[in-house]
């Protein structure tokens, strides 16, 4: 396809420092090009039991990992509609708790927000109204997109909430992969996550893989969907199936990425903690600081510009839009921060290429500095 095809799709080529989608590394592209498969077949049942079970290792589980054709946002969706919250209780303060929120809005669900998402603030939320209410079904975010924010104590959060006889869903679409959870040990119930993000894959297949707690209390209570029971989802997979039509490329591109993790083991996270720090480092050398650096984790980081940048007519808009007309994409917030993904797809010099570009295009904007 040529460049000056109007077919050409704009994003070809350009390096995405972004908080997903992100960039597919050559053998997950070269797996999805494999193209579709017939799905009712015994050979692909017996490749949808073996995808699963390399999932359930990455989620450290022996909970079934339930393939979905949608979004993120689709499983989310199906968590609430299938266990059916009589008063349920939303941890965390940013744009995907909130996300949680208006789900059980638009189903009519009621809901409380506990804004504080650390242990205490949990523990102290809970005493105040634990008394009033039993918080049957609990949703939080392992790591916040809109700041990078990482969910911490989740086991010493799942045991407060069995005690008060209620269920953890956690919402793992950013940081799983690139972060540890150890689903059975630290006690979630539910997980769901999608592809395009730590797996590297593009977007349309999600997961969510419940654990037998959460099935009983599915299964007791009536879903309101149609394409999002997940009864129908735990009979399929059982004999290594869905009940819809997959989307095989995503899938064949997803097994493929579940072998390069698996393949390194504990040293891919390990790799990705290194790199995303050296980001933030060499972005700090440049005057940037570090939305709530100490709860990050390994993935997305906020930067915000000093005040004295911002005065001098320095935005984070300008920022972002020169960086995309060297190549790269990056979130931008507001005015003063924007944010910048690594999903543990660039190698070193890659994230020195990029640290380099933004210096080139601060120098770009000297002028405005010298004048301050």
């Amino acid at each position: 396809m040529k460049k000056n095809d109007a077919s050409y799709p704009i994003m070809a080529g350009r390096k995405l420092f972004t908080a997903g989608p992100v960039r597919e590394i050559r053998s997950v592209l070269k797996a999805e090009a494999r193209g579709s498969a017939y799905m009712r077949t015994d050979d692909f049942r017996n490749y949808t039991k073996a995808l699963c079970t390399k999932l359930q290792a990455v989620l450290e589980t022996q909970n079934p990992v339930l393939l979905v054709a949608c979004s993120g946002t689709g499983v989310m969706e199906m968590a609430v509609v299938n266990t059916h919250p009589q008063m349920a209780l939303v941890i965390g303060n940013g744009h995907f708790a909130h996300r949680w929120a208006e789900i059980l809005d638009s189903h009519g669900f009621p809901y409380h927000v506990c804004a504080d998402d650390t242990y205490a603030g949990v523990e102290e939320y809970y005493r105040h109204d634990g008394s009033k209410y039993t918080y049957d079904v609990v949703f939080g975010t392992f790591c916040e997109s809109s700041t990078g924010r990482l969910l911490s104590e989740i086991p010493k959060i799942s045991e407060r909430i069995h005690r008060n006889k209620g269920i953890f869903v956690l919402d793992a679409v950013s940081g799983l992969v690139v972060n540890p959870l150890k689903t059975d040990e630290w006690g979630v119930d539910m997980v769901i996550s999608c592809a395009q993000k730590g797996f590297g894959v593009a977007p349309g297949l999600s997961i969510i893989s419940p654990s037998d707690r959460a099935l009983a209390l599915c299964r007791q209570r009536p879903c309101t969907s149609y394409y999002f029971d997940i009864a129908r989802y735990v009979e399929d997979y059982q004999r290594g199936s869905t009940p819809y039509t997959p989307p095989v490329s995503l899938m064949h591109a997803l097994d493929k990425s579940c072998d390069f993790i698996l393949r390194q083991g504990g040293k891919y996270i390990q790799t990705c903690a290194k790199r995303t720090g050296e980001l933030r480092e060499q972005m700090k050398g440049l005057g940037f600081s570090i939305t709530d650096e100490a709860h990050l984790g390994n993935c997305i980081t906020e930067f915000s510009v000093p005040d004295a940048w911002h005065k001098a007519g320095i935005s984070c808009d300008a920022i972002v839009s020169r960086l995309r007309v060297m190549g790269y994409e990056t979130v931008p917030k507001d005015q003063k921060s924007f944010r910048v993904g690594n999903y543990n797809i660039f190698r070193a010099e890659e994230i020195r290429d990029f640290v380099s570009a933004v210096r080139t295009v601060l120098r770009s904007m000297e002028r405005n500095l010298q004048a301050h």
